[in-house]
């Protein structure tokens, strides 16, 4: 008899009492080899699933990778920003530190010129009052040289 398209053969065992049906060897054969056909599927498909994990997990290390670079990257960016800066900070304080002792080294300069100026305008001062003070003594000389004579 036939059910499904599956052939069943009955059996009695004897005792008169239905027994599970027996399959015959060719039902037998195409439910192991559908048996054999699910289990290759489900192996292809477990497989399937683990290549789409191993690529998902690819990708997502990738990723992770990706990020970690990017954020080495962004790291060494901001330490050469810091470098810069505390380059250009130094400079600045070396050039402030110029420019002082410049300006130091001006100022003393200037104050040697003062201090030089004002003795030079000293010593004129005083070369021209003892040229008066000779030249009134030459004439003072001359005067009473002339009236006592």
């Amino acid at each position: 008899e036939s059910t499904n398209g599956v052939e069943r053969s009955s059996c009695n065992s004897g005792s008169g009492n239905d027994v599970s049906p027996e399959f015959s060897s060719e039902t037998q054969r195409k439910v192991k080899k559908e048996l054999l056909s699910m289990e290759l599927r489900k192996k292809r498909l477990h497989d399937e699933a683990l290549g789409k994990k191993q690529v998902e997990d690819t990708k997502r290390h990738a990723a992770e990778e990706e990020e970690l670079e990017r954020k080495r990257k962004a790291q060494e960016a901001v330490k050469r920003k810091e470098i810069a800066m505390q380059k250009s900070k130094s400079l600045t304080e070396q050039m402030a530190k110029k420019r002082t002792s410049e300006g130091d080294l001006v100022t003393r300069l200037t104050q040697d010129a003062v201090t030089r100026a004002e003795r030079l305008r000293q010593l004129a001062l005083q070369a021209r009052n003892k040229e008066d003070a000779l030249l009134s003594s030459a004439i003072m000389h001359k005067d009473t040289a002339g009236t006592g004579g």
